[in-house]
């Protein structure tokens, strides 16, 4: 259970939060031909069309229409991980529209948000509102049940909706929900936010054979930023009167961007651009591009493992198959 804080308002988030590991399929260059132009990585090797499990923006304007006229509440907005709900709570009192004493009926408005994305882009929000007397002490346990509306909304891009969730006996007046919702914009840096540490590790298997560390580090960057690591590698290969002397060549590098701390777990954006090269003294270089982006969900200290297969596409390469293995760990302080 966590909660966020915003303009005074506590948005408390619960349910579980689903990872998102997409998986990277192996990587085939054909072996380009004279003249030919090398593809880019982007080109060469795409991740599976799949939803990230990134954080879903949601605004909320409660909406007052009574005697005092129609007046807005208050709107609030929350970063919401796809399984998780947002719970927002609101006092309103309500007025009839009797002039010199009018009715009032003090309200409590609780709504709780579940949000989702489907892909053509559209989000789908599952709306719990519940209206109650707001009336303490011995009185409360005598005041009639909470009126409770559940509404499952699909808005579109840049689309606004309006549902009413209240209408009022006692003085006529109504509630309503005015709400909008997206994917959460990246790249906002936010420096009240601890620094996160990662720990970085790459491993290699030559073929079906076990894996060797290759490289260990850490990187430190905060929420909004971005922390690189560029990591390189030759390899001797075995020539002959047709290649001469020819090397393996691999370059990786990893762009990992903390986007979202919330309820004790970090979003996370990991991308990998490289490419495993045969460099010969008389051949053309052939190139076998690397790209892979992800977006992962994760507590402090949790792994986060991303698999690359690299396979030759020639016999005479000198190599078969290379097997990556990236380990991100991060470590910062829940929140």
């Amino acid at each position: 259970m966590g909660a966020i804080d915003i303009r005074g308002i506590t948005w408390r988030l619960t349910g579980p939060v689903f990872l998102l590991a997409l998986a990277l399929p192996h990587a085939r260059a054909a072996t380009p031909s004279p003249g030919d132009s090398t593809p880019s990585p982007r080109e060469s090797i795409q991740s599976p069309g799949r939803l990230p499990e990134a954080a879903i923006r949601v605004f909320i304007e409660p909406i007052a229409v009574d005697g005092l006229g129609t007046r807005s509440l208050g709107a609030e907005i929350a970063d919401i991980f796809p399984g998780d709900a947002g719970v927002l709570g609101k006092s309103v009192t309500l007025r009839s529209r009797v002039e010199g004493d009018p009715t009032r009926e003090n309200l409590e408005l609780t709504i709780r948000v579940s949000p989702s994305l489907r892909e053509q882009g559209d989000c789908e929000l599952l709306i719990d509102a519940r209206v109650s007397l707001a009336v303490a002490g011995a009185s409360a346990g005598r005041n009639p049940p909470a009126v409770r509306k559940m509404t499952n909304l699909q808005v579109g891009p840049d689309e606004e909706r309006m549902i009413e969730v209240y209408e009022s006996a006692a003085t006529g007046g109504r509630l309503a929900l005015r709400v909008r919702c997206g994917p959460r914009p990246t790249g906002t840096e936010v420096e009240e936010d601890p620094r996160v540490d990662f720990v970085l590790s790459i491993e290699r298997a030559d073929g079906e054979g076990p894996f060797e560390i290759l490289t260990s580090k850490v990187l430190t960057t905060g929420i909004g930023r971005e922390a690189k690591n560029l990591f390189s590698i030759n390899d001797p290969l075995p020539g002959s009167e047709q290649t001469g002397k020819r090397y393996r060549r691999e370059r990786f590098e990893i762009r990992i961007a903390p986007e979202l701390l919330s309820a004790g777990r970090l979003q996370v954006v990991v991308e990998v651009d490289g490419e495993v090269a045969v460099v010969s003294a008389l051949d053309p270089i052939v190139v076998h591009p690397i790209w892979h982006r992800e977006t992962a969900v994760v507590a402090p200290g949790e792994p986060r493992t991303i698999d690359i297969e690299i396979r030759a596409s020639a016999k005479d390469e000198g190599w078969s198959l290379l097997r990556y293995r990236l380990q991100i760990v991060a470590h910062f302080e829940p929140r």
